[in-house]
């Protein structure tokens, strides 16, 4: 007699993440034989038996391999209306196209289950004091690592300028290594410079990794090395299918935290590698055990290894050879910097910002005879009643007067700022 037609409210998915608490909150095991002995933390297998009664699709990790010990780690997705992703394909849904279930919900579930504290926020945190806090992707020990790239060795003082924090630059054989001074300094806008040779960036993060080719001020290709976590899949023990048209929570979850992956060929684009070099790459890509991915990859792209040992954390960015501790400053100062600061290179461009820097007699011999010449060529345009190219002129006379006689210590940035 009537027809009703229900329109299900849209949802906005965010990622949200769990973080179960060890049972134990002691930091040092019991010494004496009176004492409670340690409670066992919560297992992998104990909390995926808990979110597959709740019938939502995770991903799950032991805190141990994440650099978070004792600690159980989650994620999924949900609604910034505070509630869960379910797999629950029977059940009509009201707030939304996905089955879903609130926030307390599932904490008061878990907590009760796992007999342990759990904490659900959309960051990824668990509230430890610690350093090793982040959880999201490969993000468990706070390291920005190293990036390499074809740098000049007057562009830290821009590097600096645009990451706007402090940095560590050490520029040898063409190649420029910056790192942060801070261990958790976000260096994400140096990667994305702009520079017309590619830019390679490290990330050692806990017992995960991430390697990011930039180009052009584009991101290229990321590839990141375990720590693997694990599917918490509820259509595991249930054997109903969605139709084909229809979307799956479960897919929307794994595929939005599946892992970047490159592939040899996207860093065979830009490096000129061998066949045999191109086959090692592969090798390594495809080994999410390798015990030393970066040095590896590194050695294969003929860039300096010592990138790899900062962005593992075996030596201290201060270590490498020539490395600079540089401030940010304002663009247009960082760029004032830049021009007073002595090149290492050998092509024509750096020998003349190193004549104009240092000022030999050579220099001054020219700058005479080029102002000279100005000076007629002024005096000329002068009789013939041509006040714009005699003005021009005479500026010109004037800038070439200053340069010769600015200050060496106005000049030279080795004079101001010394290293430390």
């Amino acid at each position: 007699m009537f027809e009703v037609d229900h329109e299900a409210p849209s949802q906005t998915i965010v990622p949200l993440y769990i973080a179960i608490a060890p049972r134990d909150p002691r930091e040092t095991p019991p010494t004496s034989d009176d004492a409670v002995d340690y409670l066992e933390p919560v297992s992998v297998d104990e909390a995926s038996e808990a979110l597959l009664e709740l019938g939502i699709p995770a991903q799950i990790i032991d805190g141990a391999d994440a650099g978070s010990p004792g600690w159980i780690l989650a994620r999924t997705l949900g609604t910034d209306e505070g509630r869960f992703l379910r797999w629950a394909p029977d059940e009509n849904t009201a707030y939304g196209h996905y089955p879903s279930i609130g926030v307390e919900d599932v904490a008061a579930h878990l907590a009760h289950e796992l007999n342990s504290a759990c904490h659900v926020s959309t960051e990824p945190s668990p509230p430890t004091h610690t350093t090793q806090e982040s959880i999201e992707g490969v993000s468990v020990n706070v390291r920005s690592g190293a990036i390499i790239g074809s740098f000049g060795s007057t562009d830290g003082p821009l590097l600096a300028a645009t990451a706007k924090t402090a940095i560590w630059f050490a520029h040898s054989a063409g190649t420029g290594i910056v790192a942060g001074s801070d261990p958790a300094a976000n260096l994400e806008e140096i990667v994305t410079w702009g520079s017309l040779s590619p830019i390679i960036a490290l990330e050692r993060q806990g017992h995960a990794r991430r390697i990011t080719l930039a180009r052009w001020g584009m991101v290229l290709a990321v590839h990141e090395f375990g720590p693997l976590w694990m599917d918490v899949d509820p259509r595991s023990i249930d054997d109903y299918a969605l139709p084909d048209e229809e979307l799956d929570s479960a897919d929307l979850v794994f595929d939005y935290f599946e892992p970047p992956q490159a592939s040899a060929d996207d860093f065979a684009n830009h490096f000129d590698l061998t066949i045999t070099q191109l086959s090692i790459l592969t090798d390594i890509l495809e080994d999410d055990n390798h015990d030393d991915p970066f040095t590896g990859i590194l050695r294969v792209l003929g860039l300096p290894e010592e990138a790899a040992e900062v962005a593992e954390g075996w030596r201290e960015p201060h270590d490498l050879h020539g490395a600079d501790l540089i401030e940010p400053e304002s663009m247009l100062t960082a760029m004032w910097h830049s021009m007073t600061t002595l090149p290492t290179e050998n092509t024509p461009q750096a020998r003349l910002q190193r004549a104009w820097i240092t000022r030999p007699p050579m220099f001054y011999a020219l700058n005479t005879l080029e102002t000279g010449l100005i000076a007629a060529w002024t005096a000329r345009h002068a009789r013939r009643g041509n006040k714009l190219r005699a003005i021009a002129g005479a500026a010109l006379i004037a800038v070439n007067i200053a340069d010769m006689v600015t200050p060496r210590s106005w000049r030279d940035r080795r004079y101001r700022t010394p290293r430390p």
